[in-house]
């Protein structure tokens, strides 16, 4: 019999990181960031690795050979 155990993200640390890059849309030298309907972000955020980790989990298994 074989018991196996595993912990994912034992100090539940947040692993997301974002690149931002701007390009100035109307010309007007400043870059924008307005929420809202209607009004269209001068900012870009992209998921550097695209990680998507869950908070801490836990497994436990058995295996039982014959």
């Amino acid at each position: 019999m074989q018991i196996n155990a595993r912990v994912n993200n034992l100090l539940d640390e947040d692993f997301t990181s974002y690149s931002t890059s701007y390009t100035d849309l109307n010309g007007d030298g400043e870059y924008e960031y307005l929420t809202g309907r209607g009004v269209v972000s001068e900012g870009t955020f992209t998921d550097d690795y695209n990680v998507k980790d869950k908070c801490r989990n836990f497994w436990i298994g058995v295996t039982a050979f014959f």
